[in-house]
């Protein structure tokens, strides 16, 4: 038995789309962890667990689920009719207890089309129901119906003052003037689904839309009102209304001659505010640069650390207390932007997505809050992973940085016995990994990377000996979980020239991890089945062959991981320099800020 494990929470919308293959069944086994808000669901008093779905071609099933007390698990077999059409089944899985029923949504699979010449009806089929509903021990009899006693027993049983034929009644029942006498379809009874002001007639036999279309729902026009009171100014100067005087003045008293401006004196000409204007701009200027660079030397520090600061109008801030925009002197100021020095970049294509927008004196869009979520130019609150782990090969090590510490490294190039050539990434501030955690405020949970492993068990020929341990097929089983996975690999593989193998989703055996396509896939179902509810993303790297290339693309896309494809990055023997680091950091923060 192949057991596959799930876990689900009644307090969430779940989003499970577990890839099974047409006409799967029988061996596979899914082990369903039960959760409310994340805490387990105690499932001593569980009468009944069952699975209900949705197929593509809208057939359903119901399918009875074994309930470990003891584990606190349920166990959904993988039956026939839910692989029977190619798609997504959709389903809910409801439990039952003496004191009511919870059920979770969302608990869906992904149906690949498997080719096979034996075709398999598409039904309806509950075999949950063989186990609560025998077979009558007799045939009933028009006017009885089937029901169950008190003891489980299934009995037929008779309706009082009904044979079970409208024909046989005296004074037949109708539904707009027509007798219900036999199957009546809701066209036969005039009924329809929707009605419109079309479908509505009145006693004379005009619809709705008619009467109202000719202004007939119209009341009739009210008197017109009597004539009101115009005001007016009385003998003395004052405002009467009637004959009311309401003591205001109709006129203020007169004030004192005003001055007649001189040009030079009480004002400047357009070429004098000119001079002005520059004289000023230019004194400024350094001032200006000072009170930018004050304030971005703040952005990222928690707003603690800023109690004392006195000369800041208004600071905005991250759940981490981190600081991201500020307002200083009617200036707005972010990381990378200031109304200073406005760099034209406008982060927000259309407003009406927007609750909150600033915008600098261009027009563009320099600071947002979209459905609750601050974006800047260089930050968005949305995508945002507060933590991440990496399986990776050498663009990913250095010396002491990985875990296991035993892994073998290419950085730094100076330390290495494999480098072969001068690289001057020889800082752990220089790498990739190092950057992005500290621009995109992400804590490095682990980073299981090794120098010149592949994913397959094969490394540059040493086949399924040495090159297993350190696989990527090993190694992702010791993967520590996080919000956000990277997968950085498939590089040694293609400079190895690894046999590709197959397309292979399931059911492997250890033979199919020397080629590389039941390895990568094996990799990603591993790591998904593993990770509910991560983001995984396969960082793709740039210059390999097209075979390996599209089959990352064909495997990830199978599984619905995200890949960044890497371009142009800057590499010294092969391996990304200072320059290139930055690049793969700056194209994965922007691969998340666009929502990949």
């Amino acid at each position: 038995m192949i057991i596959r494990h799930l876990s689900i929470d009644c307090a969430y919308i779940n989003k499970v789309l577990e890839p099974i293959t047409q006409r799967e069944h029988g061996v596979t086994e899914f082990e369903i962890e039960i959760k409310n808000h994340g805490a387990d669901i105690d499932l001593s008093e569980c009468t009944l667990a069952t699975y209900y779905g949705l197929k593509p071609d809208e057939h359903k099933v119901g399918v009875e689920c074994r309930v470990d007390k003891d584990k606190g698990l349920i166990y959904l077999p993988l039956y026939l009719q839910m692989t029977t059409a190619e798609g997504v089944l959709k389903g809910i899985v409801e439990l039952q207890f003496t004191e009511g029923n919870v059920r979770f949504s969302g608990v869906n699979f992904k149906v690949s089309f498997a080719p096979d010449d034996t075709k398999i009806e598409s039904t309806d089929d509950f075999n949950v129901l063989e186990n609560f509903i025998s077979k009558p021990t007799t045939d009933g009899v028009v006017g009885q119906v089937l029901s169950i006693d008190n003891d489980g027993n299934t009995i037929w049983r008779t309706l009082k003052e009904f044979d079970g034929d409208y024909a046989h009644l005296s004074n037949r029942p109708s539904i707009n003037g027509v007798e219900l006498n036999g199957d009546k379809s809701l066209e036969d009874l005039n009924i329809k689904q929707t009605y419109t002001a079309d479908d509505i007639p009145f006693a004379d036999g005009e619809t709705f839309q008619q009467k109202f279309n000719n202004g007939e729902l119209k009341g009739q026009d009210g008197a017109s009102g009597a004539d009101g009171i115009t005001p007016h100014i009385g003998d003395n100067g004052n405002w009467f209304i009637g004959e009311t005087d309401t003591n205001k003045p109709s006129q203020g008293t007169n004030g004192v001659d005003g001055k007649t401006p001189i040009k030079g004196v009480d004002y400047f000409t357009a070429e004098d505010k000119s001079e002005l204007t520059t004289e000023v701009t230019e004194n400024l200027k350094p001032e200006l640069a000072k009170k930018q660079d004050k304030v971005l030397a703040e952005f990222y520090k928690p707003v603690s650390d800023l109690d004392n600061r006195k000369d800041v109008d208004l600071f905005i801030s991250d759940s981490y207390g981190n600081v991201l925009a500020t307002f200083k002197d009617g200036e707005f100021i972010t990381k990378e932007f200031s109304t200073v020095k406005s760099i034209g970049n406008n982060i927000c294509d259309t407003l009406e997505e927007c609750e909150l927008a600033i915008s600098d004196v261009q027009g563009n869009v320099i600071f947002c809050i979209v459905n609750g979520n601050i974006i800047t130019p260089k930050y968005n609150a949305k995508n945002h992973y507060k933590t991440f782990s990496i399986l990776g090969d050498s663009y990913s090590t250095f010396k002491d940085y990985t875990d296991p510490l035993n892994n073998t490294q290419w950085y730094p190039p100076s330390d290495s016995a494999t480098q072969g050539s001068e690289n001057d990434v020889e800082d752990v501030e220089n790498t990739w990994w190092h950057l992005f955690a500290n621009d995109y405020k992400s804590l490095l949970i682990q980073n299981n990377s090794y120098s010149g492993s592949c994913i397959s068990y094969d490394s540059y020929g040493t086949g399924t000996v040495d090159g297993k341990n350190f696989s990527f097929v090993k190694r992702c089983e010791n993967l520590k979980k996080a919000e956000l996975i990277i997968i950085e690999g498939g590089t040694n593989d293609a400079w190895s020239n690894v046999s590709l193998g197959e397309y292979k989703y399931s059911n492997w055996v250890e033979s199919d991890f020397e080629t590389f396509r039941p390895a990568c896939s094996y990799v990603l179902d591993y790591i998904k089945r593993n990770n509910i509810g991560a983001k995984i993303i396969f960082v793709l790297n740039d210059g390999l062959k097209s075979s390996i290339t599209e089959s990352i693309k064909n495997i990830c896309n199978y599984y619905n991981v995200d890949v960044l494809e890497l371009s142009n990055i800057k590499k010294s023997n092969n391996h990304p320099n200072i320059e290139g680091m930055k690049q793969i950091k700056e194209q994965l923060i922007n691969f998340l800020l666009r929502g990949g």
